[in-house]
């Protein structure tokens, strides 16, 4: 008897480590991954969609407040994903143990509580504007982030395979398109995940691998597997460190009068409780000058700084030069000629040009794409890749990944600024001795005001075309010096002293990519 007792007692002492042990490894999640609470409404909802507020005061059906170990309080709104089932999601930003209380009006949601514990790891964050060096990003830990995006339908299938296709998650496809992007260097998306996009919510072919967004494309009526694969698309973005976009839609495709204000902002909570766990960006609306009203675009900003609680970086896809200098702004994004990109620097913010006439095969060939690119960062701009074509390994990719590479590997991209009167009055960003970069477009010659710098710099021509280097001379720093290129094919100048350590070192390696050998020298 004894035995037996003995033995019912270990067997229970293995049962309960075993349980113990699991529940560590459920309730245990890394700091800035993404904790998960499902729940069970008990209530009887016929659309429990619609029970989402669509304006900007009223709190969501259910939100959680989640405690930190430094009394770090993060309240956010849970979201519908389909039967009776609502998620709350939240990311830890400090290791330690976290509770949580819920609140709803269902008795399956509300005052529901617990807790976990978020361990240190290796993320750097969420990205977000840099406020000291205020024309750059950098991660929240205050590692420099260098913004190259690429421009990629996250959440729908599209016609080109350079912008996703038909690439699946559930076969790996959509993954091996952001291995080839990743390891080109692009650190985000544009466009990326939208609402209502143009022209294929209208045609009623936006669609993935779990159908519409919306069944029979009624905007009342949300499908919750399209947002379940839209989860898995921005997560292999952001586990190769892509942040993913986010946008509404067009005011051009009528949103405002085909499904109104009340639903769009419906929606956008939706989106945004769903994924601000996730290393994002909100891109309210495309073309939001065609509104012909600031004070729609304010009222969205506004929305979406109030019920995001990690204040993900907000912008809109062109706008009138009054939203530019607003708080909920928090950078610009453009769609202008690249040598116009400076002028939008005097508002203190990253200013993205996306569309400046390179789009690659509708627009631009892969010569025009690298040219047009160049000239962006030269005006101190960031800057958005697109092709329409399907190839992602294309010339103009390429080029463009030794862009990446060149910035992310051997500068302080970080403190580049906009110097012309450095350059003989042409295009050219610096950190006034210490580190200058300029571009030639047809080689020739350039002098450069060195006066700023008092020692001695490294200075190289950079092939992009080629990504190799060819040394320039050690310039003596105090006067104005010529510099010559090594033909009339494009250069770029890049002089340096000894304390300009690139911030990061992730490079861009183009992996993969195929090279059209009688185009690219």
């Amino acid at each position: 008897m004894r035995h037996q007792l003995t033995k019912l007692n270990f067997t229970y002492c293995v049962v309960a480590l075993t349980m113990f042990f699991w529940s560590l490894t459920v309730h245990a999640v890394e700091v800035y991954g993404v904790y998960e609470v499902t729940l069970t409404a008990t209530g009887s909802y016929a659309n429990p969609y619609l029970e989402m507020p669509g304006d900007n005061t009223t709190p969501g059906f259910v939100t959680a407040t989640f405690t930190g170990p430094n009394s770090e309080k993060i309240t956010i709104d849970g979201f519908w994903d389909g039967g009776s089932t609502w998620k709350i999601r939240m990311a830890p930003t400090a290791a330690g143990t976290w509770s949580y209380t819920t609140s709803s009006v269902d008795q399956g949601l509300d005052s529901k509580s617990g807790s976990f514990s978020a361990t240190a790891s290796s993320k750097k964050g969420f990205i977000e504007v840099d406020p000291i060096n205020t024309h750059h990003f950098r991660w929240s830990d205050g590692t420099p982030f260098f913004f190259s995006a690429v421009s990629t339908l996250i959440s729908n299938f599209s016609s080109n395979d350079a912008q996703g296709g038909s690439r699946r998650v559930d076969d790996g496809t959509f993954q091996a398109l952001a291995d080839i992007r990743a390891g080109q260097g692009f650190t985000a998306t544009f466009w990326g995940f939208c609402g209502f996009n143009k022209p294929q919510f209208v045609g009623k072919t936006q669609k993935n691998e779990g159908g519409a967004p919306f069944t029979n494309y009624d905007p009342d009526l949300l499908n919750p597997a399209y947002h379940q694969y839209g989860d898995q698309r921005v997560a292999a973005l952001n586990d190769r460190g892509i942040a993913s976009m986010f946008n509404i839609g067009w005011p051009d495709q009528g949103i405002a009068t085909n499904i109104g204000h009340t639903r769009l902002k419906r929606y956008w909570r939706y989106l945004i409780a769903r994924y601000a766990a996730y290393n994002v960006i909100w891109n309210i609306f495309g073309e939001g000058i065609e509104w012909n009203d600031d004070a729609i675009s304010r009222d969205y900003g506004e929305l979406t700084k109030a019920w995001d609680p990690y204040k993900h970086p907000v912008t809109e896809h062109t706008s009138p030069q009054a939203s530019k200098s607003e708080n909920w702004m928090d950078f610009i994004t453009l769609q202008q000629s690249a040598n116009t990109t400076s002028s939008d620097l005097s508002f203190n913010k990253p200013v993205i040009n996306a569309e400046f006439g390179a789009y690659e095969v509708y627009q631009a060939t892969p010569d025009v794409v690298r040219n047009l690119t160049w000239d962006v960062r030269m005006h101190g701009g960031y800057f958005v890749y697109e092709s329409w074509g399907n190839d992602p390994k294309s010339l103009g990719a390429y080029y463009v990944s030794l862009i990446n590479n060149f910035f992310v590997s051997n500068t302080q991209y970080n403190k580049l600024e906009y110097h012309p009167e450095l350059f003989s009055g042409k295009p050219g960003i610096s950190n006034p001795g210490i580190e200058y970069v300029t571009y030639l477009i047809k080689g020739g010659s350039i002098a450069v005001d060195l006066s700023g710098s008092s020692g001695t710099l490294t200075a190289q021509w950079y092939n992009p075309r080629t990504g190799t280097f060819t040394s320039a001379g050690s310039p003596k720093g105090g006067s104005v010096i010529t510099f010559s290129a090594p033909d009339t094919n494009d250069w770029v100048l890049h002089l340096k002293d000894g304390t300009a350590v690139p911030p990061s070192s992730k490079t861009a390696i183009p992996t993969g990519v195929t090279i059209n050998k009688k185009t690219n020298p």
